[in-house]
């Protein structure tokens, strides 16, 4: 991945090797999380719920420097690889 790609959006990187973007991105944590698999079954089965979540995304990066303003600073978490 490039870095305009890079920096353009979000990105989830799944340990399958899947790497989702965006809004994509955004359905494929939700999977992930207790509760909210409901949102990545709506995204994968239905346009509009794609759409929506496809411009909610959207909206909310274009704010991306204001929002990042109402966040503090700190290193990013990085989990280490499993020793085989």
């Amino acid at each position: 991945m490039d870095d305009e790609q890079r920096y353009g959006s979000m990105h989830l990187a799944t340990p399958d090797g899947d790497v989702h973007s965006g809004d994509e991105a955004i359905a494929a944590i939700a999977a992930y999380l207790d509760g909210a698999g409901w949102v990545e079954a709506l995204h994968r089965r239905s346009p509009v719920a794609r759409r929506a979540l496809a411009r909610g995304y959207k909206l909310l990066s274009e704010q991306r420097g204001r929002l990042s303003r109402l966040v503090r600073d700190r290193p990013p978490v990085i989990q280490p690889p499993d020793e085989p």
